[in-house]
């Protein structure tokens, strides 16, 4: 029996993935007795068998796997995919806040990419400065490679309290 033909193993999208997303891997049978799947190139650390692999990209960087052919006879061939998992991005905000009617609020927000103040407003980078009149929902976003995160902070406008005067 003559070595298998080793077929490059294909995935079921493009690189690079974000973090979390179901990787598909495959490759043809090729005349191949068993087709297995290793996580390491000395061929150690077997992962499955069969002519797919199902993975979530968790480890960023470029992550490999290597796949062995046996014919009947017990002949081998080896082949390997490789593809880059990049961080999905991250986007801090603030616990909602109560602010005194007239002050100014200053909301300060950790990103991974630019931010985006929804409502016309503009803020300095990282950080808006508001003094809203109303209880006021803020929306912000970050854009980045693996998609928008949104999320939103509550201000609370607590009025000043009135005071009489005394004669």
């Amino acid at each position: 029996d003559a070595m298998p033909n080793t077929p490059d193993p294909t995935t079921n999208g493009t690189s690079p993935f974000c973090e979390g997303t179901a990787i598909s891997m495959s490759v043809s049978n090729s005349g191949a007795n068993s087709v297995e799947w290793f996580s390491d190139a000395s061929f150690n650390n077997l992962i499955t068998t069969g002519t797919s692999l199902d993975s979530v990209a968790t480890i960023t960087g470029i992550n490999t796997f290597y796949v062995r052919y046996t014919s009947l006879a017990g002949c081998t061939n080896n082949s390997s995919i490789s593809y880059e998992v990049i961080e999905n991005g991250f986007l801090i905000v603030p616990d909602d806040m109560t602010i005194c009617e007239g002050d100014i609020a200053m909301i300060i927000v950790s990103s991974s990419d630019s931010i985006n103040w929804g409502s016309g407003n503009v803020g300095i980078g990282d950080t808006l400065f508001i003094s809203p009149t109303t209880d006021t929902l803020l929306s912000v976003s970050m854009t980045g490679s693996c998609g928008v995160i949104s999320e939103t902070i509550n201000v609370t406008v607590a009025p000043i309290p009135n005071v009489d005067s005394v004669s």
